[in-house]
């Protein structure tokens, strides 16, 4: 479960890009730890085609703080993209969207995010990643 609300800031300098303002804490049961996403992480909310943004608003919902946490999970990479992947489905679950929503974004990045995985911290240092995750064991 998220321990704290999420607080953005848009990048006006880019379109559709908002940056983490404050931590953004989730208490995950299946690793036993606590995932913080620190301030200054960039995201893009939900990535889904416009076409669907009147069901999944790529900025707002129920969806939107399981998505920077999946975004962040992938950038850093300190999980495998399966565990990846299944946090973002318990954070889903947890932050009240149902089961047959969070089913179904969870199969499209299992079926869809290969690219976004590869295309993560490419040509970002690893010191500079880490700038934006904080994981303790609970």
């Amino acid at each position: 479960m998220f321990t704290t609300p999420i607080c953005l800031i848009r990048q006006v300098t880019e379109k559709n890009i908002f940056v983490v303002n404050e931590d953004l804490v989730y208490e995950s049961t299946l690793v036993c730890s606590r995932i913080s996403v620190l301030p200054g992480f960039r995201t893009n909310g939900v990535s889904s085609p416009r076409v669907f943004w009147s069901v999944v608003s790529p900025f707002s919902g129920l969806h939107l703080a399981p998505a920077i946490l999946h975004d962040c999970l992938y950038e850093t990479k300190v999980f495998d993209r399966n565990t990846c992947d299944n946090i973002f489905y318990e954070a889903l679950i947890s932050c009240g969207v149902s089961k047959t929503m969070a089913y179904a974004m969870f199969k499209s990045v299992a079926m869809f995010g290969e690219n976004a995985w590869q295309a993560a911290s490419q040509g970002v240092s690893e010191d500079s990643l880490a700038m934006f995750i904080d994981i303790k064991t609970l």
